[in-house]
């Protein structure tokens, strides 16, 4: 009976042992099963977002060649406008553009350069007509890209392109957008006719209106300048006093003007006076030599002034600019150069 009893206990360990056994094998399969299913879904998202990125990828490029076609496409636009080189005039454009062999030939002395040497800061051309939009030939003419209507160009000096000082409406003469030290802003500001320095703003919209205002004033000044005329008649020596003796009358006259600690004296045709107080007065011309005569633009050189300080001993000459106005009055004087001075002058003898 006892025998009985242990071998069915024996029996029912065994059974229980196994049950055991074939439960932990189950769940550590189904863990594995788990485990499997995870790693696969894993891979699944991973390879998805794979592809997603991959499309994005994809779609950034076509977005990125899309927008560097469309910049491109702008850039042809931009060139197309900016097909002259800097300081040309449009009317001058044949003149500037290459052959087929991407040749430029300067327009005086007739010498071929390859196209990538016009306005790249060295001089090739004899004439310097391969650098209109730098300083660095002698005779260059650097002309604004904003032109005033009805108007005739004038050029700058190729000393005063990329100097830092504004001299165009446009700002076009300061393209490379050179700038000056502070000390010398500060300087221009404090000067009665303030300079513009770099980088420039477009100030044409005020040049259009002042042109305006310039039409009405000559308008008003042809009408004044009937008075001139009348009295250039008793004018012994008309050429020398302009179209018609014009500017006889203010050769019988003389103006003063101070600026600064100068003092300045200016009896048109006759001589032109400089003195520090109390030093004496010094002559900045005493013999009367036309420039120019232009309608609205009239230049009277005056020569053979004192050469004492002056380089080289030269003598002392003042240009004197006679421009339209309502009155006969000194607008400025400055020394564009040491011993010669400028006079801008307004008068109704020269609308």
């Amino acid at each position: 009976m006892i025998q009985i009893f242990r071998r069915r206990r024996r029996i029912l360990i065994v059974l229980v042992s196994v049950t055991v056994i074939f439960l932990i094998f189950q769940l550590f399969s189904f863990k594995v099963l788990n485990l499997y299913q995870r790693l696969s879904h894993s891979e699944n998202v991973m390879k998805k977002d794979v592809i997603i990125n991959l499309d994005l990828i994809e779609d950034s490029e076509n977005i990125l060649n899309d927008k560097h076609v469309s910049l491109e496409d702008e850039q042809m636009k931009w060139n197309s406008s900016l097909l002259l080189p800097h300081g040309v005039l449009p009317s001058q454009a044949k003149f500037y553009m290459p052959d087929k062999d991407y040749v430029f030939q300067c327009l005086y002395s007739k010498e071929q350069i390859p196209f990538s040497q016009v306005n790249d800061d060295f001089c090739d051309c004899k004439d310097s007509s391969d650098e209109p939009g730098t300083a660095a030939c002698p005779n260059s003419m650097f002309y604004c890209t904003f032109q005033l209507h009805n108007k005739i160009p004038r050029p700058l000096p190729p000393s005063r392109v990329n100097d830092g000082i504004c001299d165009c409406c446009d700002g076009s003469d300061e393209w490379i957008r050179a700038r000056v030290p502070e000390w010398i802003i500060q300087l221009g500001k404090s000067k009665k006719f303030p300079l513009s320095y770099a980088p420039c703003e477009n100030k044409c919209e005020k040049v259009e209106h002042l042109k305006q205002e310039d039409d009405k004033i000559r308008k008003l000044g042809s009408k004044l300048k009937i008075t001139y005329l009348e009295a250039g008649r008793k004018a012994i020596n008309t050429d020398l006093y302009g179209p018609g003796g014009v500017f006889y009358k203010l050769g019988q006259s003389c103006f003063d003007f101070k600026l600064g600690e100068y003092e300045y004296n200016i009896c048109p045709f006759k001589n032109v006076r400089q003195r520090k107080f109390p030093s004496a007065w010094i002559s900045l011309g005493i013999r009367p030599v036309w420039d120019l005569m232009n309608e609205g633009l009239y230049v009277l050189q005056m020569v053979n002034g004192d050469s004492n300080l002056c380089p080289e001993h030269i003598q002392r000459s003042t240009a004197i600019t006679f421009i339209c106005g309502l009155s006969d009055r000194v607008l400025q004087v400055s020394e564009d150069d040491k011993c010669k001075y400028i006079v801008q002058f307004s008068t109704p003898a020269a609308c």
